[in-house]
């Protein structure tokens, strides 16, 4: 029977930006996952058009609260690695990259996650599996997705509603408005993955 060890705890992502980011691929981009996690579309129009600093600066703060609850269950649930016969909980070294805007400079605020397949936990070593961090990004996603809505009450009362395709946006962003935006993406080179609920 296979056993579980404890790695050390969840820490939090590195955060880096559009600068970092060649010296880190050129280190280790055939080790790197991209995981995307996206702010809902309206969440993304209304930092986009709000013409306030405080208001847009409190819809960016509160996607990063969102996001830095989301890397914790990734770091938690992906870490699962088995070594001959014995499983364990190993730590998962994140890269966090804020973006604001796609590929056409829409409104689109999202974060890149880059997961190292590389981990290690003192003298244990071991690879990353893709299909246990699939089957993470439902949770992660949706963990991202409650700490948001309770981030942007807490800060600026704006509550959500289910939309159609079973999505959920701010109340009161009109599907018109956000129509009037491309969908926004954004590929940084590596092999992506979206963490949506």
């Amino acid at each position: 029977m296979a056993q579980q060890q404890n790695g050390s705890d969840a820490q939090s992502a590195t955060l880096i930006n559009d600068h970092h980011l060649p010296e880190l691929m050129r280190r280790c981009s055939n080790r790197l996952l991209d995981v995307v996690v996206p702010a809902p579309k309206s969440v993304s129009v209304l930092w986009g058009v709000h013409n306030r600093k405080r208001k847009t600066r409190l819809i960016h703060d509160a996607h990063m609260s969102a996001v830095t609850r989301a890397v914790v269950d990734l770091q938690k649930q992906a870490g699962m690695v088995q070594i001959g016969a014995a499983w364990y909980d190993m730590p998962v070294t994140v890269y966090r990259l804020e973006h604001c805007t796609g590929v056409a400079e829409e409104p689109h605020l999202h974060t890149h996650l880059l997961v190292d397949t590389e981990l290690r936990d003192g003298q244990q070593r071991g690879s990353l599996d893709v299909s246990i961090l699939q089957d993470a990004l439902e949770l992660v996603g949706l963990q991202y997705q409650v700490s948001l809505e309770q981030e942007l009450w807490r800060r600026l009362q704006l509550g959500f509603e289910q939309r159609r395709r079973g999505t959920r946006q701010l109340c009161g962003i009109d599907e018109d408005l956000m129509k009037a935006f491309a969908d926004g993406s954004c590929t940084i080179g590596l092999r992506q993955f979206t963490a949506t609920a």
